[in-house]
Formats: structure tokens, C-alpha cells, sequence
């Protein structure tokens, strides 16, 4: 059941909106809630779209363990030992974040060739 759940989301099959989450790279895959594949494009789309849910997911964590490595240092003690721990989740959370970043920038410009 979640797997086709997520494969609807992917595919943007919502009832709510015409053509889906958001125009231009979702347009005409779903009618009415059901799917509506013909071609190897449409499939590429749908990659397209789970790429960008978890670049997404990834951009989220990112932030959640920046503000988690600032809490480690607010919380330090001048303990050397838990600066230079927090430091480093600070370090990897924006680095990770810049990848993120790059990835969905990278991801978007590919999707809108289709």
C-alpha cells in the first residue's frame, strides 16, 4: 500500500489540482487520481519526481542536524572535547546541505529538458 501510494506521489496523481502537484513538469500524467503513462518520457518524469521528493527529505535533514549540531555547542559546557563533536556535525550538516542544493539544482535543470 505505501509503495503505491508513493509511486502516486511521485506520478503527482492528485485530485485536487489539475495536472498534478505543480505545472510544467507534472502536467498530464494523471487523470482524476489514476495514472496515465504512454511513453518512456513519462517514466523519466516519475523518476524525476522521486529524485526530487528525496533530495527533499535530504535537504530537511540537513537543517534538522544543523540546528541539532547548535544545540550540541549551546549545551557544551567549553567541554573541548563536545565543541570540536558539534563543530563537525555543523561542518558535514552544511556541507551535506550544499550537496542537497547542488543535486536539486542539477535535478531540476535535467527534468525541465523533458
Amino acid at each position: 500500500m505505501f509503495a503505491l501510494s508513493f509511486f502516486k506521489l511521485a506520478a503527482a496523481c492528485t485530485t485536487t489540482t489539475k495536472g498534478g502537484i505543480a505545472p510544467g513538469l507534472y502536467d498530464n500524467l494523471c487523470s482524476n487520481g489514476t495514472d496515465m503513462f504512454s511513453s518512456l518520457t513519462d517514466i523519466w518524469i516519475v523518476v524525476a519526481n522521486v529524485i526530487r521528493i528525496l533530495v527533499a527529505l535530504g535537504g530537511a535533514l540537513a537543517v534538522i542536524f544543523i540546528i541539532v549540531g547548535g544545540l550540541f555547542y549551546v549545551v557544551s559546557s567549553g567541554d573541548p572535547g563536545r565543541i570540536k563533536r558539534a563543530k563537525d556535525i555543523l561542518k558535514e550538516s552544511i556541507i551535506g546541505l550544499i550537496i542537497t542544493l547542488i543535486a536539486y539544482s542539477a535535478i531540476t535543470f535535467i527534468a525541465a529538458q523533458f
